[in-house]
């Protein structure tokens, strides 16, 4: 979740030669004016479902502003700046940088130790982590407070503990509930009825220490079917362990605070089907808690009640600077209101007695550019100007009964003498009316001839408009020419490029879409015609959803064009050459074996069927795959070469096979930890056999393959044998029948017998993936970016545009790739387990400092630290996969590959 430069490149790019890989490290923050007034933050990501809390960011004694938007999971530091009367919050973002990488879902900061910094408190699973400040002079810092915990433990009435429960869509209170000056935390349990009272009982009032106190407090509990609530529905009392279970909670929110200055704290609660708040007054007393009424569709001044069209949420807390705390509502969940939906009410009156007074819808948003949904920035030079200016696309603003309307922005490049400025020249400069799809995203060229931009729009329908420019130099005008361009519809969310990729002085198109993969259409004389679906086996889609919302744009560095991919939840990563992509076979073939014997065994084929169950796994060097032209990539389909003349023979229940990578030159046992690319039917006939895989398997390029198939329950009828090749080491394993053939057993757990030189002939197809070469910037949901030397340094500068519907402007610089090769000698290291379920062991020869850094496969880092002689790695908590593993000690280091399963 942090805009950060990637230092080192995992060994999968290392296939790139000669490539650039940019890094921007400086935030630039240019003059935004907007109808006439200068936006004070214009430049400063734009928020869905902000939420708020104070921290001293640059340790100077004065309170900042932690902005942590839910929806992405970003994080929008604000520094106070400014003397009174002008004291404002200013955009800061690094220091995004110095907080944790995982913070997800609830994001509050309290004290919690009592030494004035402000302390992390952030859903995890099954309940809250902590993170302690150990700011100094020196930095913004934070550590992991809860030892070896996974989360926070509370103590129960008969000596149990567990975890503090927390919803990932709730918001829990973190405050001092009983006013005996250290925090409690109030939550709802898993049902979502009833709030449960962990009192901190931690010595002298500092720490972490909890006791469940109450499993009802207040004496209400909430109307399942509405945002009511129950008085005296319950008793407040001990409660037995935490036991997870499906509850019928769907999400609320809550705040306490002191209304009337009787020391006791008062409960404001959102719901997540509703837009107003219920204010819930306590008359009881200091450590029993009494809900007696309710006041819904609450007014905090008495006259404008909180509306945020869905589940909003609260905070309390100074944002005003006059030392008095004022109400913030938001939103919690998406699709909400995207505009004006930060509303504040001022507090002129006391902390535990506030008079508040409604005076901003948008608190934040209205000192930056924020389009709702969704920003999608295209640089151009609109205007002739030798500047380029920006042409800004949103998703859509909310509207009224839950309907979005989208726009694209003119910013009018309005820089001078090394100051960064644009102006807001027009909000519709296309004109688009309510009825287009949602999610304009512009491209340019002149396609026409007439030496000014036209413009190209993709849109959420898949498809693509084309903008013809009738106006002048200085005066663009668009004009809708058709919308239906080129028949061309790539399924959701175009995202289209214009760029002459084949060098024949036209202009092609590549078009992300919301899968995550990347369409390439080639201009013949203004025909587009489809080339691939899957440009480059790129595939942005992080959690296999079909959600990567890929989005390429082009630029040139030193006379070559570089392809960056912006995308849902993994940044904008940048790849090889478009035009060396272009140049790659679309897939690669090849036959491996050509012997042409055939398996005289039931163990030796893996159809088997004259028994119930089987298993084999088959070895394919890195050495063999390599010779055929296999790089890096996916394995789409296999094929085996049977020979029996019996043409009605099948496994009747199926088969499943599964891949892996693996260091093994040569099978001497089963291989573990592999993935199932398919698990279905098959019908076996004579001749070659295709399996198009249901879940195509990633080769990593430089490890072996190893291909399992395996069966249960299967009717026996007679063996189909396969042609076989000896290629002269254990390459086909297979597993010990004994005891295993039955309808019982699963085949899939077989215990290996031995293994066999002879390996089925096999047809395998792998579609060739660019890997990144490096990840250059993440940070935000859904980033979109265009690159421009706006300074004329010879870099390019970076436009940001992020799903909270504001951008992000960063300089750039570009540095050469770093190989294996070019790095340290090697340093010898010991890894185990591995494949490893979550912890390893990394242990080095001599007891000197050395460092480790743990990347996934697309280059992001994932962990870091420093150890003597000995580390134990922990990635429990990371998806299985691939990662890299990078150790340093003095000048040497080393690289290993660790497989988590």
């Amino acid at each position: 979740m942090k805009l950060r430069l990637l230092v080192v490149l995992t060994v999968l790019s290392l296939s790139t030669f000669g490539q650039q890989l940019f890094q921007f490290r400086d935030y630039i923050h240019p003059e935004v004016t907007r109808n006439g007034n200068i936006l004070m933050n214009g430049f400063a990501a734009g928020m869905n479902n902000p939420q708020f809390s104070p921290i001293d960011l640059n340790q100077d004694g004065t309170m900042d502003l932690l902005v942590f938007d839910r929806d992405g999971n970003s994080l929008l530091p604000f520094l106070t700046v400014g003397s009174a009367p002008n004291t404002h919050y200013e955009f800061a973002p690094e220091y995004v940088d110095s907080f944790p990488d995982d913070l997800r879902f609830i994001v509050k900061l309290v004290d919690y130790n009592c030494d004035g910094k402000m302390d992390i408190f952030y859903k995890v699973t099954n309940g809250i982590g902590v993170y302690r400040n150990t700011s100094t002079g020196n930095g913004l810092s934070f550590e992991w407070a809860l030892g070896t915990d996974q989360f926070l433990k509370t103590q129960f009435a008969n000596g149990q503990t567990s975890q503090v429960y927390v919803l990932e869509l709730d918001m829990p209170v973190i405050d001092d509930v009983d006013g005996d000056g250290d925090i409690d935390i109030l939550s709802f349990e898993t049902n979502g009825v009833q709030v449960y009272f962990y009192q901190n009982v931690s010595a002298n009032g500092c720490g972490l220490e909890f006791f469940l106190r109450q499993e009802c407090w207040g004496g209400f509990r909430e109307d399942p079917n509405n945002n009511g609530v129950e008085i005296d529905a319950c008793i407040p009392g001990n409660a037995p362990p935490f036991e997870p279970e499906n509850g019928a909670h769907a999400g609320s929110t809550i705040l306490s605070l002191d209304l009337d200055n009787d020391g006791l704290e008062e409960l404001v609660m959102g719901d997540i089907s509703f837009p107003e708040s219920s204010m819930l007054p306590n008359t009881g007393v200091a450590d029993s808690a009494y809900v007696g009424s309710q006041v819904s569709n609450w007014a905090p001044d008495g006259n404008v009640p909180v509306n945020l069209y869905v589940f909003p949420a609260f905070y309390y807390m100074d944002v005003t600077f006059d030392g008095v705390p004022d109400l913030i509502a938001a939103p919690n969940i998406m699709p909400s209101k995207n505009l004006r939906q930060v509303w504040m009410y001022e507090n002129s009156g006391t902390a535990t007695n506030p008079t508040f007074t409604f005076s901003d819808s948008s608190f934040l948003q209205n000192t930056m550019i924020d389009m709702g949904e969704g920003a999608y920035p295209a640089f151009v030079d609109l205007n002739g100007d030798n500047l380029d200016d920006i042409i800004l696309g949103n998703r859509g603003v909310w509207e009224s009964g839950g309907n979005y309307s989208a726009s694209l922005w003119y910013l009018k490049n309005t820089s001078a003498n090394g100051n960064y400025s644009f102006e807001v020249v027009s909000e519709n400069i296309a004109t688009l009316s309510s009825s287009v799809p949602l999610s304009p995203i512009p491209t340019f060229a002149d396609l026409d001839g007439d030496n000014d931009f036209d413009m190209i729009v993709g849109f959420e329908d898949g498809q693509l408009s084309y903008y013809e420019n009738t106006g002048n130099i200085g005066t663009p005008t668009f004009t809708l020419v058709t919308n239906n361009f080129g028949g061309i519809d790539v399924g959701a969310n175009a995202s289209p490029e214009l760029y002459d990729f084949d060098g024949d002085g036209d202009y092609d198109l590549l078009i992300g879409e919301k899968s995550g993969t990347v369409n390439y259409y080639e201009n013949n004389n203004g025909t587009y015609t489809l080339v691939t679906d899957k440009f480059g086996g790129i595939n942005t889609d992080f959690y296999g959803q079909f959600q990567g919302y890929a989005m390429p744009r082009m630029y040139e560095f030193n006379g070559k064009d570089q392809l960056m991919v912006g995308s849902e939840h993994t940044g904008i990563q940048q790849f090889d050459s478009a035009s060396a992509i272009i140049n790659q076979p679309s897939t690669t073939e090849a036959q491996f074996g050509n012997g042409n014997t055939s398996t005289t065994t039931t163990e030796e084929t893996p159809f088997g069927a004259v028994k119930r169950t089987g298993r084999n796994q088959f070895l394919y060097r890195a050495s063999e795959l390599r010779a055929m032209g296999f790089t890096y990539g996916q394995v789409e389909k296999i094929a085996f070469n049977v020979t029996t003349s019996n043409t009605s023979n099948s496994l009747t229940n199926g088969v499943t096979i599964r891949f892996g990578n693996t260091d093994s030159t040569e099978l001497n046992s089963f291989q573990t930890g592999l993935t199932d690319g398919y698990d279905n039917v098959m019908p076996i006939t004579p001749g070659w056999n295709e399996i198009n895989l249901q879940d195509p398997f990633i080769w990593d390029g430089e490890s072996s393959l190893v291909i399992e198939i395996c069966f249960s329950r299967n009717l026996p009828l007679v063996d189909n044998p396969v042609e076989v090749t000896d290629v002269g080491f254990n390459a086909n394993a297979y597993g010990d029948i004994t005891g295993w053939n039955s309808n019982t057993k699963n085949g899939c757990n077989m215990p290996y017998l031995t293994t066999s030189t002879l390996r089925p002939n096999t047809k395998i197809t792998i579609r060739p993936i660019t890997p990144p070469a490096g990840q250059i910037l993440k940070g935000y949901r859904r980033m979109h970016a265009d690159f421009s030397d706006l300074d004329n340094d010879g870099y390019p500068e970076v436009i940001i545009g992020s799903f909270g519907g504001g951008l992000v402007l960063m300089k750039g610089e570009a540095k050469d790739n770093i190989s294996v090769e070019e790095v340290n000698p090697h340093l010898e290291a010991t890894i185990y387990p591995n494949p490893t379920e979550g912890r390893f062991i990394v242990q080095l020869e001599d007891m000197e400092p050395a460092d480790y850094k743990v990347f996934d496969i697309n280059g992001r880092l994932q962990s870091e630290g420093t150890f003597e002689g000995q580390a134990e790695i922990n990635l429990s908590h990371l998806a299985n996969g691939i990662y890299i593993l990078h150790v340093v000690q003095d000048q040497r280091s080393s690289y290993a590959k660790i497989i988590k399963r």
